[in-house]
C-alpha cells in the first residue's frame, strides 16, 4: 500500500504531533508499506485561509496519483481533503485529527474572536458541507471526538486511533520525594498552577520541570520569590535517552495543565515508566490515565496540591497506580495502534 502521508511539518525533534508523525510513519514502513511524506510548511507559509485550502486541494490532485490512499495529518486539512473527494478526487482520504480547531473556543492558538467568528460562519455555511465527503476522520480520543461532534461534525465514518508508541524499557531507580512534569512553558500548560500547588506543600519533595517556551522567565521568577530554588529546578528539553532517566527517578508525574488536553503523550510516557500520574479531570488526560490517574480540577491549585501530597504520603496508593499506569500505558503500543490504523487504511483504500 502507498500512502501518502501528509503534514504541517517535518521535525526532528518537534513536540507530540511530531513524535506521533514518526511514530506512525515508521510503523507504516517497518510492515511493509510505503510512505511518501509531504509537508505543507513552510511553503505555504503566511497563505489566507481560502488560498491554503486551494493550495491543499492541488497538491492532493498533482501528488496523489500513484498513492492508493492519502493520510493526512492535522484539522488544517479537514475542509480540503472534503473539497477534494467532493470534486472528484479519486483516492481515499483518511484525516487525522489530534487538536481543537482555530474556530473552536478551546482553541490555543491566540486569534481573534472576530476571526473564530468568521471561521465558525464559513464552517457552517460551507465547510460541514464537504466533511461527509471525508472517507474516514480519525480522532486522538474519545474526548477529542465529542467536541468535535458538539461543533457539528458528523458522528459517523470516524474512528478513536490514539497516539502510537515505541518506547524504551525504563529502569525504576525512585528518587524519594521527586515530583517530574515534562512539557511546553506556556500559560494553557498550567506549570504556575504547579509550582504554586507545590510551595503550599510541606511534605518534603524536590520537582523536576522540563521544557521550553514564552513562560520559562516567569516561571524561573516565581520559583525564586517563593524561595523554592533549592526545591524546584527548571531543565532545558532532553533527548528521549535523558528523558527515561527522569521518568525511572520520578516518585510521581504531575501534568498540570489548565487547557483540556486532545490527548497527552508525555502522560503516556510517565506510565510506560511505572509512575503513577496526576492529570486534570477535564479533556482527555484523565481517560489517558486510566484508572491509574489521580485526577485535579484543571488550574485548581488547592485541588492539585491535595492530589500531589495524596501520593507522596501514600505508598502503597503509588504501588498500586504503578501498576495500572503501566498496564494502562501498553494500550497505545505502536504494534496495537498501528495495527488497527492499517485497518483503517485498508479498508478505504
Amino acid at each position: 500500500m502507498h500512502v501518502l502521508f501528509f503534514v504541517t511539518r517535518v521535525k526532528e525533534n518537534g513536540g507530540g504531533s511530531h513524535k506521533n508523525i514518526a511514530e506512525i510513519a515508521n510503523f507504516l514502513r517497518t510492515q511493509g508499506h510505503e510512505v511518501t511524506l509531504e509537508p505543507l510548511y513552510p511553503a505555504a507559509e503566511g497563505f489566507s485561509f481560502s488560498r491554503l485550502q486551494s493550495y491543499i486541494v492541488q497538491r492532493l490532485r498533482t501528488l496523489s496519483e500513484n498513492a492508493d490512499v492519502c493520510f493526512l495529518y492535522g484539522h488544517v486539512f479537514l475542509w480540503a481533503a472534503g473539497k477534494f473527494r467532493k470534486r472528484g478526487g479519486h483516492v481515499p482520504v483518511v484525516v487525522y485529527v489530534d487538536n481543537y480547531l482555530d474556530s473552536m473556543a478551546l482553541s490555543d492558538r491566540g486569534q481573534s474572536r472576530f476571526r473564530s467568528f468568521k471561521l465558525r460562519a464559513w464552517e457552517k455555511i460551507f465547510g460541514l458541507r464537504s466533511i461527509t465527503a471525508i472517507d474516514t476522520v480519525c480522532y486522538v480520543s474519545p474526548y477529542l471526538k465529542g467536541k468535535y461532534l458538539e461543533h457539528g461534525f458528523p458522528d459517523k465514518r470516524c474512528e478513536i486511533i490514539p497516539n502510537l508508541f515505541t518506547l524504551p524499557h525504563v529502569v525504576r531507580q525512585t528518587v524519594p520525594g521527586r515530583v517530574l512534569a515534562v512539557g511546553r512553558f506556556v500559560k494553557d500548560k498550567g506549570m504556575d498552577v504547579l509550582i504554586e500547588a507545590l510551595s503550599a506543600t510541606t511534605l518534603p519533595y524536590e520537582a523536576h520541570i522540563i521544557g521550553d517556551g514564552p513562560e520559562r522567565e516567569n516561571l524561573s521568577r516565581r520559583i525564586e520569590e517563593k524561595g523554592l530554588s533549592n526545591k524546584i529546578r527548571l531543565y532545558q528539553w532532553m533527548e528521549q535517552s535523558g528523558l527515561s532517566k527522569e521518568y525511572g527517578e520520578a516518585e510521581i508525574y504531575v501534568h498540570s495543565a489548565r487547557w483540556p488536553e486532545p490527548f497527552g503523550r508525555t502522560i503516556v510516557e510517565a506510565m510506560h515508566a511505572g509512575v503513577p500520574v496526576v492529570v486534570p479531570e477535564e479533556g482527555a488526560a484523565a481517560w489517558v490515565a486510566g484508572a491509574g490517574g489521580a485526577t485535579f480540577k484543571n488550574g485548581d491549585t488547592a485541588s492539585l496540591q491535595a492530589s500531589i501530597v495524596s501520593l507522596l504520603e501514600d505508598v502503597q496508593l503509588r504501588n498500586s497506580l504503578s501498576k495500572r499506569v503501566e498496564e494502562r500505558s501498553m494500550e497505545f503500543d505502536a504494534e496495537t495502534i498501528g495495527s488497527r490504523l492499517i485497518q483503517v487504511l485498508k479498508r478505504v483504500s
